[in-house]
């Protein structure tokens, strides 16, 4: 992988950690749908977990795929994001059936995120087996 691509993947997933604290950040102004946003949370924990243990990779190692997987985070991240504000706002466009869907779906995506995300740490050559992650 060039300096380049490492340098973009980092800088990603410096993006993506600063995304998970202000969604955390801005859950606690949620007044509705307090459990869907409590496992939304813990999704976006298990995320963060699994990109602490990719900065701590040997960087000559990323397979070139990281960026994509990193560039899929961060487009459901803003996602989350817009479905934090609408709730936030009381914004339920299509209503409180469709906005439970909507949260649901999320977390199932980035569920799906964290443990892709899992796997490509675990099967890294330079994974260190002490490190525990989420998935």
């Amino acid at each position: 992988m060039s300096e380049e691509t490492i340098d973009e993947s980092r800088t990603s997933i410096d993006k993506a950690n600063e995304a998970i604290s202000s969604l955390i950040s801005l859950s606690h102004s949620i007044k509705s749908f307090t459990v869907k946003w409590q496992l939304i949370i813990t999704k976006l924990d298990d995320l963060y977990s699994g990109l602490a243990a990719l900065s701590n990779l040997d960087d000559s190692k990323h397979d070139p795929s990281l960026q994509s997987l990193i560039s899929t985070v961060l487009t459901s991240l803003t996602d989350c994001y817009d479905l934090a504000m609408r709730c936030v706002n009381a914004a339920y466009s299509g209503g409180k059936l469709l906005m439970q869907s909507d949260l649901d779906v999320m977390a199932a995506s980035l569920d799906r995120h964290a443990r892709s995300l899992s796997r490509f740490v675990t099967t890294s050559p330079n994974y260190p087996s002490q490190v525990d992650l989420c998935c």
